[in-house]
């Protein structure tokens, strides 16, 4: 098991308690004559994963994931916080043997379910069906059609002052797809479409 701290340990030790109330207390929380109840799903980043990778026969993986209204890891990045999340992806491998050119090859598909942590309304969902493979000279690549549902409760700037997506459900399909060599001499060799 790795862990993973917010703070560096050895800076942690010189702390005073100025600087412990200025990172790592919630502002207000006690106020005299005022019971004030503080959830850990404010202020905290859960997420649980189980997983059952094979090549060959049965593969899935399950995840859960939140992130609280408050929560501020103090370092690394955060793509999107705000949110909860379920998904949920299934695989079915194969290995077709001496002969063939693959080494492996799976169809799959996959669900993704966030919600907005506030009020548990839709954020986003996805939909997919996708085919992997591997080649026994190293090339991996794979085929997706993903249908995709974004709830968007603000606006979205795409260029400052002239482009803007407005609030509201949309729905779309797209395909990914991609290929990459792992095993050239100079450097990884990768295609996402």
């Amino acid at each position: 098991m790795e862990l993973r701290y917010a703070t560096n340990p050895e800076d942690f030790k010189g702390y005073d308690t100025e600087r412990l109330r200025k990172d790592f207390l919630f502002q207000n929380c006690f106020i005299e004559d005022e019971i004030k109840e503080v959830s850990f799903k404010e202020s905290s980043r859960v997420m649980a994963n189980w997983a059952r990778r094979s090549s060959k026969g049965l593969g899935y993986n399950i995840r859960y994931s939140m992130s609280g209204i408050h929560y501020n890891p103090g370092i690394g990045y955060e793509k999107i916080n705000d949110y909860t999340s379920i998904s949920c992806k299934i695989n079915y491998g194969w290995l077709p043997g001496e002969g063939a050119v693959l080494y492996s090859h799976a169809p799959a598909i996959g669900i993704r379910y966030m919600t907005y942590v506030d009020d548990g309304s839709l954020m986003s969902s996805s939909y997919n069906i996708g085919w992997s493979f591997l080649t026994k000279s190293q090339w991996q690549g794979g085929l997706d059609l993903v249908q995709n549902i974004e709830n968007l409760r603000d606006s979205l700037n795409l260029e400052e002052d002239e482009t803007f997506v407005t609030p509201g459900k949309y729905k779309f399909v797209n395909f990914k797809g991609s290929l990459v060599c792992l095993q050239t001499k100079v450097a990884p060799f990768k295609v996402i479409i």
